[in-house]
């Protein structure tokens, strides 16, 4: 009908002529420095936005099907297939979320249909090209637009706006920018800022004081909640450079050293870097400087093999490293409190263990520890106290 009525000629924009003919053959030209100095930042910001663009459009659409992609094997067929175009004086290319998606609708299945495709276009150019000239432009908006719609993830939109904050300002931030701006720097947008909130998250280690009188964690345990004498961190986090200065505010926001013991529990940290471990470091030396022991306890095996390997495993002693944090207790009262801390403890309270005070408020009780895991008579109790006898009070003191 274009054709027929010669619709270009009355304005409506035709796609126009295509080349019939194939890209010559080229070979690179010799190495020269300066072109390399030259064209490395523009090629790996090409590089960059043609990987993230062609991973965004694989994970939306294996994500429509429940399917899982491998990024790396992504990444490196597209290397692998722009080294080829330099011989075929091509230029750097990347998914196209445009026809992936008309792909995906007809209802392709491996990755032959893009092999296909490939042919199909390939024939087209040496045989359809002039035909292909009288194509409007409207025509293919057209199919885009029913295809667009068709893509869209209702469910997916609404979980991004409800899920947190971040998901909806990333979810948000790109819509705007795909009406403002091309689609491969929309995309380089969305993923740019997706990254900035992730680092953000992950340098903020989450640093909590355990030893209060209502942790459930530690009742039960000797030297647990409310003792004086004892300060217990939970660490969660990733402790890399970014996270470290988070670590060492926190830390030192709790700070009182009127104990003599500190355990930090670093069942939720899973790595650390060379900055982390200078941050234990400093917190040691500090605690050593003062007269307090400091006690590592659920460090993962990856931890610490870099603790081991940076030096900090000789510096704190192999033995002040426990596997739990009920072990770490333990040693903690047997190795530094139990004995003349806890005496000299008591006596500046009139006799009185302050920790068994907040438990009991104040009453004395013969099977209740002494605020280190200690019985009235002196001997080590279980981690698991056992309920007192109904007349255990008369005996008291």
């Amino acid at each position: 009908a274009a054709w027929a009525l010669d619709l270009g000629a009355h304005g409506v924009k035709v796609v126009g002529a295509i080349p019939a003919g194939l890209p010559p053959f080229s070979l690179p030209p010799a190495p020269d420095a300066q072109v390399m100095r030259s064209l490395f930042m523009p090629a790996l910001a090409i590089a960059l936005l043609g990987v993230v663009e062609a991973l965004s459009i694989a994970k939306t659409l294996a994500g429509a099907r429940g399917e899982q992609v491998d990024g790396s094997r992504e990444f490196v067929a597209q290397g692998l297939a722009n080294i080829s175009a330099g011989f075929f004086s091509g230029i750097p290319g990347s998914g196209s979320f445009t026809r992936s998606a008309v792909n995906f609708v007809a209802g392709a299945r491996t990755r032959f249909a893009g092999a296909l495709s490939g042919v199909i276009t390939l024939l087209a150019v040496l045989l359809l090209a002039p035909l292909a000239a009288y194509i409007p432009i409207a025509a293919l908006a057209g199919i885009l637009m029913i295809i667009a719609w068709g893509m869209i993830d209702k469910h997916g939109i609404a979980l991004a706006l409800k899920a947190t904050r971040a998901d909806r300002t990333v979810l948000l931030t790109t819509f705007a920018a795909t009406l403002l701006l091309d689609l491969e720097k929309a995309v380089f947008v969305g993923v740019l800022l997706s990254l900035v909130l992730f680092l953000r998250k992950v340098s903020r280690p989450l640093v909590t004081r355990m030893d209060t009188c209502d942790s459930p964690e530690l009742q039960g345990l000797p030297a647990g909640p409310c003792c004086p004498n004892l300060a217990v961190y939970s660490i969660e986090g990733t402790l890399f450079f970014g996270a470290v200065d988070e670590l060492e505010q926190r830390l030192y926001e709790y700070e009182d050293f009127g104990h003599r013991a500190v355990i930090l529990h670093l069942r939720q940290v899973h790595w650390v870097d060379a900055t982390g471990v200078h941050a234990f470091q400093q917190f040691l030396r500090k605690c050593q400087r003062r007269g307090v022991a400091l006690v590592l306890s659920g460090v993962k095996p990856a931890v610490r093999t870099v603790f081991e390997r940076s030096g900090l495993v000789p510096q704190l002693g192999a033995g002040n490293m426990a596997e739990t944090l009920s072990d770490a207790l333990a040693l903690c009262y047997r190795r530094y409190l139990k004995g003349a801390v806890c005496d000299a403890c008591k006596q500046s309270n009139e006799g009185r263990c302050r920790r068994e005070h907040h438990h009991a408020g104040g009453s004395g009780n013969a099977n209740a520890t002494n605020g280190t895991g200690e019985a009235a008579g002196g001997a080590a109790v279980p981690a698991i106290l056992p309920d007192a006898p109904a007349d255990a009070h008369a005996d008291a003191g």
